[in-house]
């Protein structure tokens, strides 16, 4: 959502993805870097949709270089 309450998309810039499969279990790494047009914070709302049986079990958002 922009600052005047409408919604806007973030494009994608850079999108890097790490699987390790072991034991029988595979650990994704998903790596998504979007580019902010404006010169204003936005908010909105990530979706990653996940198989029956999958769990997240670490999420993280850096901004700048900063574990948000």
């Amino acid at each position: 959502v922009d600052p005047t309450g409408q919604e806007a998309s973030l494009p994608l810039r850079r999108a890097a993805v790490d699987v390790v499969i072991e034991d029988g279990f595979a650990r994704t790494a998903i790596d998504l870097t979007f580019f902010n047009r404006t010169w204003s914070r936005l908010e909105g709302t990530f979706r990653l949709p996940l198989p029956a049986g999958a769990s997240i079990s670490r999420l993280a958002m850096y901004c700048e270089g900063k574990l948000m």
